[in-house]
């Protein structure tokens, strides 16, 4: 398992909820605000990456990209300059290091 997993993670206005699509694995949160759809892309990457040691599977390896309009969009969008407080609180989460953009 890698001792660390690099994401990038798409930020998109649909409605009126915020959408934070992971590009690498197809994995993706919404909420109402930004921090809420941040929190719930990342609980559903922990829930894949825990399911997935639990079965000796390589973390998120069984996932594909996501579609090619979010890495379109990517190229597009800002860089968000901090990120989103870790939702969870704890030391165990610090082996994600996404990268935010919102587009």
């Amino acid at each position: 398992m890698p001792s660390e997993l690099k994401i990038s993670v798409l930020l998109k206005k649909e409605g009126p909820f915020w959408v934070a699509q992971c590009l690498q694995h197809d994995v993706a949160g919404q909420g109402k605000s930004i921090p809420d759809a941040c929190y719930q892309v990342e609980r559903a990457v922990f829930g894949h990456v825990a399911y997935d040691i639990a079965n000796g599977i390589e973390p998120l390896s069984k996932l594909g990209k996501a579609p090619a309009e979010y890495w379109t969009l990517w190229g597009k969008a800002e860089p968000m300059c901090k990120r989103p407080a870790d939702p969870f609180g704890s030391d165990e989460t610090a082996f994600i290091y996404p990268e935010i953009r919102v587009g």
